[in-house]
């Protein structure tokens, strides 16, 4: 009918608007949160530099923190930018290579866990059907989660593979876990 149409089509419209405003939102976010974590970070690589012969063991590690803890924010950040590009994009079916997308993410995120320690231990896992892009971006947020979620843990320890029993890929982690109830 045409009143079913034109109530389609103004719901589209109206999603198309969300999707415009959260994408002008996350980019508008990422920009105020990343100078200040730029400014943090400087500040105390800097301190490092400077008075690092000066400083106790505690403080070092304290600025240390600082740097981990402003790279995992900025990891974040690209996180919500990534998701926000993702609902733009018409999903393709094309074969991906699992294992190089997970050798990818795990590089990444190594290059970007700075002073904290990272053992990443990726296992054979068959290749997949699906959105290359989209599947990509599922790795990087599962390996950031991961990261971030094992923070206590030293060395962290993220692991990657196939379960054939469970017909699955996944990733697991070292950190505390949360009650499954």
């Amino acid at each position: 009918s045409a009143e079913l149409d034109a109530r389609v089509a103004e719901r589209t419209t109206e999603l198309r608007e969300a999707l415009a405003d959260m994408e002008s939102f996350s980019y508008c976010i990422a920009h105020d949160l990343r100078a200040p974590l730029r400014a943090m970070s400087g500040y105390a690589g800097l301190i490092a530099q400077r008075q690092g012969a000066r400083l106790d063991e505690q403080s070092l590690q304290m600025l240390a923190k600082i740097d981990v803890a402003t790279g995992r924010m900025s990891l974040l950040i690209d996180g919500l930018l990534d998701f926000a590009r993702l609902g733009r994009q018409a999903l393709r079916h094309h074969p991906v290579e699992m294992r190089r997308l997970a050798d990818q993410a795990g590089s990444e995120l190594q290059a970007q866990a700075g002073a904290r320690r990272l053992d990443i231990r990726i296992g054979d896992m068959p290749d997949a059907l699906g959105d290359p892009v989209m599947i990509e971006q599922v790795w990087r947020n599962l390996f950031s989660n991961a990261f971030k979620f094992s923070s206590g843990r030293d060395p962290a320890l993220i692991e990657a593979g196939f379960d054939a029993a469970l017909g699955a890929w996944f990733v697991r982690d070292n950190g505390g876990g949360f009650d499954m109830k």
